[in-house]
């Protein structure tokens, strides 16, 4: 927020407001004038041009527009950036609980806030705990940043290779396995990962809510079929071209076709998810969705395994 905007007082007209302009020293490129009262009350907003094209004896009162937009100064930035992207806005008036008139926030301050918004979330999803660090960062700053998210994941990890433990039996008669099991998984990842950072984003920008769930998951659906389905025949082709084993082949692809599908819908439910819960989605969701597309993916490649097993001894 900042201190500089232009603020007359309310039952003037055009030809008082535009004097009283011409007495007010400000800096900046004003867009809005404020109307209040005496109290500092803010009962209004006109245009610049609102006083440039009408007669000089037109009550102000006959100009105001009364419903305006404002924010209270304990707002959270990345809320008032969400504002002004939603609207268009130029600038926002600041007030306080009596709707006293504080200061203003315009467009050119708010664009920082998006980017540091924006690198903020990034960094959350990388599983940099509060998503502020950079190179210049204390050593011992990014450990603590770093470390608890880390430690996190060895215990997620563990229950994602416990679906490994069970079909251990299945592993050691087709050792081939070994070699497939992080290609799904990875990929898994991958694609999740590119969902879950376009719904972050979205979601920071205020693009999309918890409304608009079905329709994203319907989308990533299709996008997930598709892609899945591509990445299911080269991963086939490869593995029959491997091992000259048509049926290990199927089981890497299809396998991967499921999960891939089963990554696009998790890593656009996540977020959203985790948002409608009162949840930080950018902080939640990369752990969550890695966890669950390795046990998917481990599962469908073992299971499947498993079934066919007396095709690739």
């Amino acid at each position: 927020m900042g201190p500089e905007f232009i603020a007359i007082p309310e039952g003037l007209n055009v030809s008082q407001a535009l004097e009283k302009l011409r007495s007010t020293r400000t800096s900046g490129k004003p867009t809005y004038v404020y109307v209040m009262d005496m109290e500092h009350h803010l009962k209004g907003v006109l245009f610049l041009r609102d006083l440039i094209f009408n007669p000089p004896d037109k009550a102000l009162n006959d100009l105001l527009r009364q419903t305006l937009i404002t924010v209270p100064a304990e707002m959270d930035q990345e809320e008032v950036a969400r504002l002004f992207q939603k609207h268009h806005l130029m600038a926002l008036p600041v007030v306080d609980k009596e709707n006293r008139l504080l200061g203003t926030i315009v467009a050119n301050d708010i664009s920082q806030v998006i980017q540091e918004e924006g690198t903020e979330d990034i960094l959350k999803v990388a599983g940099i705990g509060g998503g502020e660090e950079s190179f210049k960062t204390p050593v011992g700053g990014s450990i603590k940043r770093r470390l608890p998210w880390l430690v996190l994941n060895i215990f997620l990890d563990c229950l994602a290779v416990s679906v490994i433990a069970y079909f251990e039996k299945t592993l050691q008669e087709v050792i081939a396995l070994a070699v497939i099991l992080p290609i799904i998984s990875d990929m898994g990842g991958n694609v999740g990962i590119q969902t879950v950072s376009l719904a972050v984003r979205e979601l920071a920008i205020g693009t999309i809510s918890f409304e608009d769930f079905g329709r994203i998951v319907s989308r990533e659906l299709s996008v997930g079929f598709l892609n899945g389905l591509v990445l299911g025949v080269v991963l086939c082709v490869v593995g029959y071209i491997w091992k000259g084993n048509i049926v290990l082949g199927l089981v890497a692809g299809v396998a991967l076709w499921i999960n891939t599908v089963v990554a696009s819908i998790v890593g656009a439910a996540l977020p959203l998810l985790l948002r409608r819960s009162g949840q930080d989605p950018a902080t939640g969701s990369g752990a969550l969705l890695t966890t669950i597309t390795d046990l998917s993916g481990f599962f469908l490649t073992l299971s499947l395994a498993t079934y066919l097993i007396h095709h690739l001894r």
